[in-house]
């Protein structure tokens, strides 16, 4: 190997580890510090050596947890809704942690409770939804990709289930981490960044929002 000419190691992440869509060697140029190499000497081979089978392990090791903990990689979502003064429905949406983009509330299922249990949870953790008029069954459920600190990516799905609010309150567990909002349906539309979500919410039919007390 030619002294002079330098490795890219962006090469090297492309042929090596196999690393081809440019958002995850992005990532991994910034783990690796986007540094570049003379020549991969004994030492050097070996630091990559282990590099790469840390960025396997890794992979791995979430494959096993969704596996084990997770198998079908199911969320549980709660669609919040009221009508207005004047007869019209508004849907309240929260903001994701992290990226701040407009979502409904969302998570994983829980151990002992149903799945409108969770949503309605979810709901209270997320939004601050104090008390709701519910049922058991889900309007449907969207997909999502959900990508992993290791840079895997799963397609999620989640099942919506509607819940009526008749209470909201300002103090709630993630109140500081999120903010939240009342839309109109266009406007929801406009704001939700998932494809199959805004499907789902587009096509709920009157009898699937209820708006009286239910027995």
């Amino acid at each position: 190997m030619d002294a002079g000419h330098p490795i890219d190691l962006h090469l090297v992440l492309f042929f090596v580890i196999g690393i081809t869509n440019s958002d995850k060697l992005n990532f991994h140029l910034n783990s690796f510090g986007q540094i570049k190499v003379r020549r991969l000497n004994g030492v050097q081979e070996h630091t990559f050596a282990r590099a790469r089978m840390k960025y396997f392990a890794i992979k791995l090791f979430e494959l096993f947890r969704l596996t084990l903990f997770r198998p079908h990689q199911v969320q549980i979502a709660a669609l919040c809704y009221r009508k207005t003064a004047r007869g019209e429905v508004e849907f309240l949406l929260v903001t994701s942690r992290k990226t701040k983009r407009w979502i409904i509330p969302k998570g994983w299922v829980m151990k002992n409770k149903s799945g409108v249990q969770a949503a309605i949870q979810e709901a209270w953790e997320e939004a601050g939804v104090a008390d709701v008029i519910a049922t058991k069954d889900s309007i449907g459920f969207y997909l999502y990709p959900k990508i992993l600190k290791s840079g895997v990516t799963y397609k999620i799905r989640t099942s919506v289930y509607p819940l009526l609010v008749k209470k909201i309150e300002a103090k709630y567990p993630e109140a500081q981490q999120r903010e939240r909002k009342w839309c109109s349906l266009g406007e929801a539309v406009e704001l939700i960044g998932e494809p199959d979500l805004v499907r789902l919410i587009q096509n709920i039919s009157e009898e699937e929002l209820f708006f009286d007390t239910i027995s």
